[in-house]
């Protein structure tokens, strides 16, 4: 569009009632995570979760609370300001979007090609405010120096970087 619109979410659906039919499933707990990670870099500003908590489908009874806990922590970040800098990837299907926050980076970055990549992301004047950056619910660290690091992305999969130390 060739103005900013508002735009809410709602992960791709699935009928309840094909539970246990042959060569069908519904998204897996990271395909839903995923969806949300790349929809924000996308521009969404609101999420519509699956209302409902079926047993049968573990990926939204146990998966949809704990991503609705990470959507509630990166609210601040979807409706913060773009940070000044623009970063760069080694890969031309990386789609990023860079926030700025009370200080911190958060780099949401996504590999939307059909194939696994290690892609080398660059951010101006990262090294300037920290040696390594914190990966949002994954409980790891990258390592950059000079502004650059590298990390693999799985077909489709996306990643939250920041400098925050929270």
């Amino acid at each position: 569009s060739a103005h900013k619109q508002t735009i809410a979410y709602l992960h791709q659906g699935f009928n309840y009632g094909d539970v246990g039919a042959v060569n069908n499933r519904i998204p897996n707990y990271l395909e839903y995570r995923n969806q949300n990670l790349l929809a924000i870099i996308c521009g969404a500003k609101g999420f519509l979760q699956f209302n409902r908590s079926v047993a049968r489908y573990p990926e939204l009874s146990i998966g949809m609370p704990h991503l609705t806990k990470e959507l509630a922590y990166l609210g601040p970040v979807v409706l913060a300001p773009q940070a000044s800098v623009t970063p760069v990837s080694s890969s031309k299907a990386m789609k990023m979007l860079l926030k700025e926050l009370g200080g911190d980076w958060y780099l949401l970055a996504c590999n939307a090609a059909m194939e696994p990549c290690d892609a080398t992301i660059t951010i101006p004047g990262a090294s300037q405010r920290a040696k390594r950056l914190n990966v949002i619910s994954e409980g790891r660290t990258v390592k950059i120096k000079k502004d650059v690091f590298t990390d693999h992305f799985d077909t489709f999969e996306a990643h939250v970087y920041t400098t925050s130390k929270k």
